[in-house]
């Protein structure tokens, strides 16, 4: 939770004057300021009363601990994509890594010398779709704790549906993004940095277009069949869970060498009371990650169930 609040503070800070100026604008009428700022500002400690109250049952620690990792990857939505997005990034995070993090409007400047007007659209079409893509992989995992929690079944819209197809499949062939683990660098965890689309797309850009705007529209309209329409649902959960397995799995490496390197430090130069407790630490943060994954694929396993 102080992770979250001081690494992303900025963009959390936007975020909540936005909110705050929509919901004056929209409900002036019957804006109450006093009972809007208090429900407002107690959101955090509610949130965070709801996940405690989850570790004192047996039957809910996994959700709490999948609550808790649930925040890792809700972070790095503003962590990488609101940089990416805006071309604003926090020294906090950013200086610490070696690494080149290029903005939407870099890479669409690297990439449009090598395209026509027509190939300067189809790369807007594809950077939209990258960046609805990471986002829908980033938050869902949030959004399914949140539907587990309240009992609510998952649903779109069939054209949520055509639109998420063609993200999704864009995101594949053509990647505005790659994501790798964070080694021999002074943090640990996962690295999401902007890339030629270009360079690393799997066809040239109509073909991609092409496939994933067929793609999203015929899984709208059969979307329209009930029985269909949860299938498509069912596969959308499960690309949700190999992404964040996938997320989490990396994550867990990362932080894996960064603790058998100091522990072996440690035992070089016979520092064993450290030795000991990083050993210890690095047993809980394995179960923590582990836990938490378990816990996700079993939630969302009885959801794809109820779907």
């Amino acid at each position: 939770m102080e992770w979250l609040a001081i690494a992303i503070d900025a963009p959390l800070l936007m975020i909540a004057l936005c909110t705050y100026i929509f919901f004056i604008i929209k409900h002036k009428e019957k804006f109450n300021s006093k009972n809007f700022l208090s429900r407002f500002g107690n959101f955090g400690s509610s949130f965070y009363e709801k996940i405690i109250k989850q570790f004192t049952y047996k039957k809910t620690i996994l959700h709490g601990i999948f609550a808790m990792l649930v925040l890792h990857i809700t972070t790095e939505s503003l962590h990488f994509i609101w940089p990416f997005v805006f071309g604003i990034s926090d020294s906090l995070y950013f200086g610490l890594l070696t690494s080149t993090h290029l903005s939407v409007f870099q890479v669409f400047i690297m990439d449009m010398i090598f395209l026509d007007f027509l190939g300067k659209i189809l790369l807007i079409i594809i950077l939209a779709g990258n960046i609805f893509a990471i986002l829908f992989l980033l938050l869902t995992p949030g959004y399914l704790w949140f539907l587990i929690y309240k009992n609510k079944k998952f649903s779109l819209s069939h054209m949520k549906v055509g639109i998420l197809v063609s993200s999704l499949i864009i995101f594949v062939m053509a990647p505005a993004f790659s994501i790798k683990p964070l080694i021999n660098e002074l943090i640990t965890g996962v690295d999401i940095a902007g890339q030629s689309i270009i360079q690393n797309s799997l066809a040239s850009l109509p073909i991609v277009v092409l496939i994933a705007l067929t793609a999203g529209l015929t899984c709208s309209i059969l979307s329209t069949k009930m029985k269909i329409e949860k299938i498509i649902i069912k596969i959308i959960v499960i690309i949700s869970q190999i992404f964040f397995t996938t997320y989490i799995t990396l994550f867990t490496f990362s932080i894996s060498v960064y603790y058998v390197e100091t522990i072996q430090y440690l035992a070089n130069v016979n520092k064993y009371f450290l030795l000991i407790i990083f050993v210890l630490f690095f047993a809980i943060s394995i179960a923590f990650y582990l836990l938490g994954t378990i816990g996700f694929i079993k939630n969302t396993l009885v959801m794809l169930k109820n779907i």
